[in-house]
């Protein structure tokens, strides 16, 4: 049979569970948070180069 532990011991043992569960979940909102960077500055170089395209159609430019 296992013997019983502390009420110290529990919380401590719960403590270092979340702490690794935090850790965790840190490191995963910063992967998203980067690929969502990244998806921004590309959605808004596609609009700067659109817009480019546009403007340069307007002026009688080629594409």
């Amino acid at each position: 049979m296992p013997k019983s532990r502390t009420p110290r011991q529990l919380l401590t043992s719960i403590g270092k569970k979340l702490d690794r569960a935090a850790t965790a979940v840190e490191a995963e909102v910063r992967a998203l948070m980067s690929r969502r960077n990244k998806i921004i500055k590309a959605a808004m170089a596609r609009s700067d180069s659109k817009k480019l395209e546009d403007l340069r159609s307007s002026l009688g430019g080629k594409k």
